[in-house]
């Protein structure tokens, strides 16, 4: 059994290095600020909620994250797929883009070679024609964050499949309950 990472940074340099996602800091470990950028469903719970503990799991990711985003994530919410799975109501779509767009926050957009990798991770999973129409968002976000060595945070687990794929080999991620627990030292069923 290997030994847990000191810091994301280490994590992420081993994942590189073995081809799989990091494994999780140790205890109290946090050296530099890595780079973050949440799935839209992670979005629409933590960023778009008024409750005092989505604001608490912001001020923490916005005090120790960079937190990028990804234009995918603008279409899924903009197309309001995600809320309406969610059982959630964010009609005023111009309220959730506004809020996407707010500053700090930079939108990373995929680019060409994005776009190949994601095609040829769908293809070398050989999933179906229906689930490879659904992951096809998800594999660009992944293929994102992999090219540039973000981390990714979901609350599924469609991109445990997609990290199986050999052309997103270098994908960094975790479930919001690994993240939440590790990285924020928060209780992850808060929210």
């Amino acid at each position: 059994m290997r030994a847990p990472c000191r810091s994301l940074r280490e994590c992420s340099r081993r994942a590189r290095r073995e081809g799989s996602r990091p494994a999780v800091p140790a205890e109290g470990a946090m050296a530099t600020p890595q780079t973050v950028v949440f799935d839209t469903n992670l979005f629409i719970r933590i960023f778009l909620a008024q409750s005092p503990e989505a604001l608490r799991y912001r001020q923490r990711v916005r005090k120790r994250f960079r937190e990028v985003r990804c234009a995918v994530v603008l279409h899924e919410l903009l197309r309001g797929d995600k809320g309406r799975a969610a059982g959630q109501d964010y009609r005023p779509q111009s309220r959730a883009r506004s809020l996407y767009l707010a500053a700090p926050a930079v939108v990373e957009t995929p680019c060409l070679e994005d776009w190949q990798v994601a095609g040829y991770a769908l293809q070398q999973l050989r999933l179906n024609v229906v689930s490879r129409r659904k992951m096809t968002n998800d594999a660009l976000i992944a293929a994102l964050c992999a090219r540039k060595n973000f981390l990714l945070v979901s609350a599924d687990n469609d991109f445990e499949k997609l990290a199986r794929a050999r052309s997103l080999r270098g994908l960094q991620w975790m479930t919001w309950e690994e993240f939440v627990r590790s990285v924020l030292k928060l209780r992850a069923n808060a929210i």
